[in-house]
């Protein structure tokens, strides 16, 4: 029973192992990255509609990658990323890894 704990709980350290605490941060970063992505989709399809690109809209919608709307929207996508990303690593480090967030990380 030890040997299958030990999967799972480093009792040394009292905390998940490394594998474990890995996965769920993962699944933070997909649980964070979701709703930020659709949200910057939505501010991005906003403003596109407010500066009169309501064609160049229905274009991206037709083909996504024939529309110079494309670019904007992986920019917005990439900053929901940049809050995501670290967003995920102080929560999981925090609950998860019991760490002093930044000043464990060596930040």
């Amino acid at each position: 029973m030890d040997t299958i704990t030990s999967v799972f709980w480093n009792s040394e350290q009292e905390r998940l192992t490394l594998l474990w605490r890995l996965i769920l941060h993962t699944i933070v970063i997909v649980v964070l990255t979701l709703p930020l992505s659709l949200l910057a989709g939505l501010v991005a399809g906003a403003l596109a509609v407010a500066s009169g690109f309501g064609e160049e809209l229905s274009r991206l919608a037709e083909n996504p990658f024939d529309s110079s709307l494309f670019g904007f929207i992986l920019v917005i996508q990439g900053l929901a990323l940049i809050v995501a990303i670290p967003g995920a690593t102080w929560l999981v480090g925090h609950f998860v890894d019991r760490r002093k967030v930044f000043v464990d990380f060596g930040l």
